[in-house]
């Protein structure tokens, strides 16, 4: 009897020690690997993208008439207000990029590009850092877009602000110390700004009455048209040299309307854009030339007629008034052509009046505001947005 109970006894020791092993993770085939020291961080993995194959719209947002270039792997940010942006991870961005300067004589602008960088969801230039864009000599050269940052998720948005009559710029690439992510979505409201230099923003942010001649004045951003594609959260693309005419002479619209611009003159897919707006600024270079209103009004209608075959369904504002100071009867004459142009079109096209005029030459950073404002609630009530 006390043989059998010893016996029973060991096989219960027996099954209590099986048990206690399983409990205690002596089932290895569920432990998880060993990761090292707690809380050691993954080394970044860097990523560059490249255009030689394609632009990379499937980690790049390129916003204006950006041409790709494959056969020199780049992509043109020449325009006004063009650019690009991305979503990326780690702590430092940087781009190559090609770019020239402008070497012309007064009155004209000479000097280096310029360019803003919105970094994690700044939407004002204010607030965003301004970088200087130098001649490259025809090489890529590398720009540091941002560096020192938290390592985490960011976005980047990099938009060129002065006009491609002045300087060009080409991406060739663009680094990533932590990798690329999707894009940022796209503003859902689409506007296209037609114009001549106070649509490309031309000496808006000079302090002194006088005009000044360095490209560091100019700002398309901070052009009226661009305030209201601002305050009606949309993406804006623009079609504006300074010095340009509606009537055919030495830079006219229908020079650059259908391509992607002045330094890129392929033809431009007008299905890659289609706006819900357009906003046109023309016919004070005319004037100041001494155009009649008849010719002035031909080619204001040709435009217009040309806009709508490529946009049907899309709204047109003909602003006038903006720079009229220089002659005292441009305002009128421009005024009674766009607004004969809007009754003759019916509810498609209509004359905003811009109600704060240049006391010197072109309009500065306060007057694009005051105007875009009153843009911004024009076009409110006619597209009862």
């Amino acid at each position: 009897m006390a043989l059998r109970k010893c016996a029973a006894l060991v096989a219960c020791l027996m099954l209590l020690f099986a048990a206690f092993a399983g409990c205690s993770g002596g089932n290895t085939e569920q432990d998880p690997p060993d990761t090292g020291q707690p809380g050691t961080q993954q080394p970044l993995e860097p990523e560059t993208l490249t255009f030689t194959e394609s632009a990379r719209e499937d980690r790049i947002q390129w916003y204006g008439r950006c041409y790709h270039n494959a056969a020199e792997g780049t992509v043109s940010i020449s325009n006004a207000s063009a650019g690009f942006e991305v979503a990326f991870y780690g702590t430092r961005l940087e781009a190559e990029i090609v770019a020239d300067a402008s070497q012309m004589r007064p009155p004209e602008l000479s000097g280096n590009g310029y360019a803003y960088l919105f970094l994690d969801g700044e939407t004002s230039y204010k607030e965003a850092t301004l970088i200087e864009l130098p001649d490259t000599g025809g090489a890529a050269q590398k720009v540091v877009l941002a560096e020192g940052l938290e390592e985490g998720e960011h976005t980047a948005k990099l938009i060129k602000v002065t006009e491609a009559k002045y300087t060009g710029a080409y991406v060739k690439s663009v680094t990533s110390d932590g990798g690329f992510r999707q894009p940022p979505a796209r503003p859902a409201m689409k506007i296209e700004i037609v114009g001549d230099s106070i649509s490309a923003g031309a000496n808006a942010m000079r302090t002194q009455d006088a005009d000044l001649t360095d490209t560091g004045s100019e700002n398309s951003l901070a052009s009226y048209g661009a305030v209201a594609a601002g305050m009606l959260g949309a993406e804006f693309n623009t079609v504006c040299r300074s010095g340009l005419l509606l009537t055919d002479s030495y830079a006219n619209i229908f020079d650059y309307y259908e391509k992607y611009g002045e330094r890129d003159p392929a033809a431009w897919d007008f299905s890659l854009y289609v706006p819900d707006a357009v906003i046109v600024d023309l016919g004070t270079n005319d004037k100041l030339l001494g155009i009649s209103d008849a010719a002035v009004r031909a080619a204001y209608k040709r435009l217009l007629d040309l806009i709508t075959e490529k946009y049907p369904q899309a709204y047109i504002f003909c602003c006038t008034g903006a720079m009229s100071s220089v002659s005292a009867d441009i305002a009128a004459q421009l005024g009674a052509i766009a607004a004969g142009l809007a009754e003759e079109y019916g509810g498609r096209v209509t004359h905003v009046e811009l109600p704060v005029v240049s006391t010197a030459g072109h309009p500065k950073e306060a007057d694009h505001r005051s105007n875009g404002l009153y843009l911004t609630s024009q076009m409110r009530r006619v597209m009862q947005l």
